[in-house]
């Protein structure tokens, strides 16, 4: 969808701005880890979501969020993937 996008994009149109990239990357991340999450939650039936919180240096308390599932039931593989951080 991006390459389709930039390829066929106004040739007057350059996309250097701070404000444009920081949109285009959090709408690639927002949809990759939506490919994810769909394709962890269909394909396994033994899923956890892990949260994790700790302060930082100054003392302001940070979330960490992941998805921890079985990847193949046959040898019990485990496979954890980080989804966001909130600070």
């Amino acid at each position: 969808m991006l390459q389709k996008h930039l390829i066929h994009h106004q040739k007057n149109a350059t996309y250097l701005s701070a404000a444009i990239q920081n949109e285009l990357i959090n709408t690639s991340v927002n949809s990759i880890r939506k490919h994810i999450l769909n394709e962890v939650v269909n394909q396994n039936k033994f899923y956890a979501v892990i949260a994790n919180e700790t302060p930082n240096v100054p003392g302001i308390e940070q979330l960490s969020i992941s998805l921890r599932f079985v990847f193949d039931e046959k040898d019990i593989s485990i496979k954890e993937i980080f989804l966001r951080f909130i600070a």
